[in-house]
């Protein structure tokens, strides 16, 4: 049985093959066609395949009785429809939620909404959801959450409320994409920053351990 760790599925969402063109190559899509000349109908034919060659990706690296530790940003556009792919995925889910998430605070005003959301997402298959946690990897521990300490994505650095205080731990994180796979601190666990492939508590060990931590 193996933990592992990713973010950022963005099942459903049309823009993010414009956003990461590499989601063509490691999910094994056909495309063709230059970035620059992809039209949004172009790119919303090819979200039903995206969201398969997702499924078919989690599937050949989880078995089971894995545990796959989803840190943020499952799915997007019609989430009542997109969410459900979340019931194919291999192994035991947990997730820690990202501004894109349903149950998270950020998205309603309602205490009410928030719970039927949790509902949602507990039902198609998240045994836990939370804000973030601290984790031991391999002998390392470190502060997970959605959000790096700092950094982003764009230009603007948003959502300060809900980043985690650095309390002098290494943060294991997504939100940024593909901006970074380290930095710092901070290992992005993003699946575009890692080319679809899903880190280990090992390796995010062995990362940590090069900065001195653990030892």
């Amino acid at each position: 049985m193996t933990t592992l760790f990713t973010s950022d599925l963005h099942f459903g969402h049309t823009n993010i093959l414009k956003y990461a063109p590499q989601r063509f190559d490691y999910l094994g899509l056909r495309n063709t066609i230059p970035v620059s000349e992809m039209s949004a109908e172009y790119l919303r034919s090819w979200v039903p395949e995206m969201n398969e060659g997702i499924v078919r990706l989690w599937n050949s690296q989880v078995d089971p009785g894995d545990t796959v530790f989803v840190i943020g940003d499952v799915a997007m556009g019609k989430v009542a429809e997109t969410i459900e792919y979340v019931r194919r995925l291999n192994g035991r889910k947990v997730l820690v939620m990202g501004n894109h998430d349903r149950p998270h605070p950020i998205m309603h005003k309602s205490d009410e909404k928030t719970a039927e959301w949790h509902d949602v997402y507990t039902d198609v298959g998240f045994e836990r959801i939370s804000m973030g946690f601290v984790h031991n990897f391999d002998g390392v521990t470190a502060q997970v959450s959605h959000f790096p300490y700092e950094g982003d994505h764009t230009e603007e650095e948003r959502y300060g409320a809900y980043r985690p205080p650095n309390i002098g731990l290494p943060l294991v994180h997504g939100h940024v994409h593909d901006a970074w796979d380290t930095n710092g601190v901070q290992y992005n666990v993003g699946i575009d920053a890692w080319n679809g492939q899903f880190q280990t508590e090992q390796q995010i060990g062995d990362y940590f351990r090069s900065l001195g931590f653990g030892e």
